[in-house]
């Protein structure tokens, strides 16, 4: 019973772990990288800079976490109701009104060069994971592809968080 379905669902919507053994080329890094995760998943990275490391982490992410990702970044962006459809709409327009990407990247722009190098490098590495050949269970049911991320993207999810909080 329980392994069929999950056999069926793996023929649906793709096997959907991060690669936890052996080596990916992967373009971006300025040095190698060493990505370990003990018994419980927790990811440690080894580099020889700080923007590896940061790249590293972004990578992980993109492998772990990529369809909360996307939701997220639409979000935040305001674009859900493109992949969510016209029940989202509300979501979009109080995001578009808060200005959460404006605000975000208003601040990015003002940030000093060392929090944006980690900004950039923390993109690349989520952008090379998001460019593989395994998608997000999310992307598959929702039909669509990753979207990129860009600095100001990082910064509008640190905005958005601290609305909530609020």
């Amino acid at each position: 019973g329980r392994d069929l379905a999950r056999q069926i669902a793996r023929l649906f919507l793709g096997e959907r772990l991060p690669a936890v053994d052996g080596k990916l080329d992967v373009t971006g890094l300025f040095a190698p990288v060493k990505i370990r995760r003990d018994a419980h998943g927790v990811v440690y990275i080894e580099a020889q800079n700080d923007e590896d490391a940061w790249f590293g982490l972004g990578f992980c992410h993109g492998q772990d976490r990529a369809g909360q990702l996307e939701i997220y970044l639409r979000i935040c962006r305001g674009t859900l109701s493109a992949v969510a459809g016209a029940d989202a709409l509300p979501v979009d327009r109080l995001s578009r009104r808060i200005g959460f990407l404006r605000a975000a990247r208003a601040q990015f722009a003002v940030a000093d060069q060392d929090t944006q190098k980690q900004f950039w490098a923390y993109c690349r590495g989520l952008n090379a994971a998001l460019g593989t050949h395994k998608r997000a269970h999310e992307h598959t049911i929702l039909r669509t592809a990753p979207t990129p991320w860009e600095p100001a993207d990082v910064q509008a999810l640190c905005v958005l968080l601290c609305f909530a909080l609020a």
